[in-house]
């Protein structure tokens, strides 16, 4: 089991260093993208042929990622200040091409916008540790929770809790991304006493899941379970 989880955790955090992020993206008013030389990077908008500084960072500041909200109205920028180990958060309203509000979440992670224009930021918080925040698009923060492992269902606007190991007490958590509350939580420990799930699916409203089901002296055994939220 500890073979499965350490591979299970480094393809975690391999998938969630690419996040739907990009260095360059179509917008109603043009291209926005990264530029400028290494002491003054910024975010310039290409526009009937005009290039327009949209934003005004100071000297060496860091431009990681920019990220289109699902409606097009804002543009996420992550990027972090000379001389600090702080990524902070930027939104750009595109109408005005002002930034209208910033925050300084910390460390990097994946980072989502929702089908609902709210953003999701998810980042490691240790060993077998991880950590979802949920932000509407002035990055006020809606909710934040950890555990072992989540996955996140962007078009299905879940993010989903799995037992990877024991002390979850094999509880599933459901969090809608549109309002940040808890929607499910369920276990099947009282039919299958103790287990942990490495793999799951989600789609139109039905949860199927995969368990591991280990008991004393005997093989391990696969089974699966189904459950609408």
């Amino acid at each position: 089991m500890k073979i499965i989880l350490l591979i299970l955790s480094v393809f975690l955090a391999a998938s969630r260093t690419h996040a739907m992020v990009s260095d360059t993206i179509l917008c109603s008013k043009g291209k926005l993208y990264i530029g400028g030389k290494a002491s003054d990077r910024q975010v310039y908008l290409k526009e009937a042929g005009q290039e327009i500084n949209v934003t005004h960072f100071k000297p060496w500041e860091q431009i990681h990622d920019i990220l289109l909200s699902t409606d097009g109205t804002f543009l996420l920028i992550r990027h972090t200040a000379n001389s600090s180990h702080s990524n902070q958060l930027s939104v750009l309203d595109i109408t005005s091409l002002r930034i209208i509000s910033s925050i300084k979440p910390g460390v990097g992670g994946g980072l989502y916008w929702t089908t609902h224009d709210n953003i999701l930021l998810m980042r490691g918080c240790g060993s077998d540790c991880v950590c979802f925040e949920l932000y509407d698009s002035k990055l006020t923060k809606i909710t934040a929770k950890c555990a072992s492992w989540f996955k996140e269902y962007i078009d299905a606007d879940v993010i989903i809790s799995l037992p990877t190991l024991y002390p979850d007490n094999g509880v599933f958590r459901i969090w809608s991304l549109k309002t940040g509350i808890l929607l499910k939580e369920i276990n099947f420990t009282k039919k299958y006493g103790s287990y942990y799930c490495d793999h799951l699916n989600c789609e139109n409203g039905m949860v199927n899941v995969q368990l591991n089901v280990e008991r004393e002296g005997q093989p391990d055994t696969t089974v699966t379970e189904a459950f609408k939220y």
